[in-house]
């Protein structure tokens, strides 16, 4: 999301609470269209055919606890099959995923991740001005409206899956997968698996 008059980019990553935070944004200024979940470069770029310079604009992100990620993946993607399977029967990858138990899942890497490059750089240089911790997603989105002087508000809860604690889903070969994956984050946000 591109909030022209605001100067603010928000960029999406999929299962970080981030379509509670755009339906914040989306009330409060004018906006330029982009996907969903595009990359930081996407976001430059569409500035760019717009003359707009991505240095004047506070850039930020969600991020979550990769292991905790890759669960909410699985249990929203097994959810929407089945509400959808009448119409999404004959798209592949959601056939196959009909098809998975959570090992099978992580083993053939049907989740996004690999966030790190992806939603916080551009050309290869780390350029968000904040980063949310998904754990903590209230308080850091209070730190972003202060930082951005917009008005503090109560983000809703939109999307939840419900699960048990992630760590309950893993063994040492589905964890080392995500921990692989995702090295980069674990290693610039210094997640651990467990916490």
């Amino acid at each position: 999301m591109i909030l022209k008059d605001k100067r603010i980019i928000f960029v999406h990553k999929q299962k970080t609470g981030g379509t509670s935070i755009s339906t914040i944004l989306s009330g409060i200024g004018d906006t330029i269209r982009i996907h969903k979940h595009a990359s930081l470069t996407d976001h430059i770029t569409r500035l760019n055919d717009h003359n707009l310079d991505h240095e004047t604009f506070f850039k930020f992100s969600v991020q979550r606890n990769p292991w905790d990620l890759a669960v909410s993946h699985y249990i929203f993607d097994k959810d929407s099959i089945q509400k959808k399977w009448d119409t999404i029967s004959h798209i592949r990858r959601y056939k196959i995923i009909s098809e998975c138990n959570f090992s099978q899942y992580i083993k053939r890497v049907m989740f996004y991740g690999g966030s790190y490059d992806r939603y916080m750089c551009h050309k290869g240089e780390y350029m968000l001005d904040y980063v949310c911790r998904f754990e903590t997603l209230q308080q850091d989105f209070d730190t972003v409206c202060d930082k951005t002087g917009i008005p503090r508000q109560q983000l809703p809860y939109l999307n939840k899956t419900n699960h048990k604690h992630y760590t309950e889903y893993y063994n040492d070969e589905t964890r080392q997968i995500v921990a692989d994956h995702f090295a980069k984050d674990i290693k610039y946000f210094g997640h651990k698996f467990g916490k």
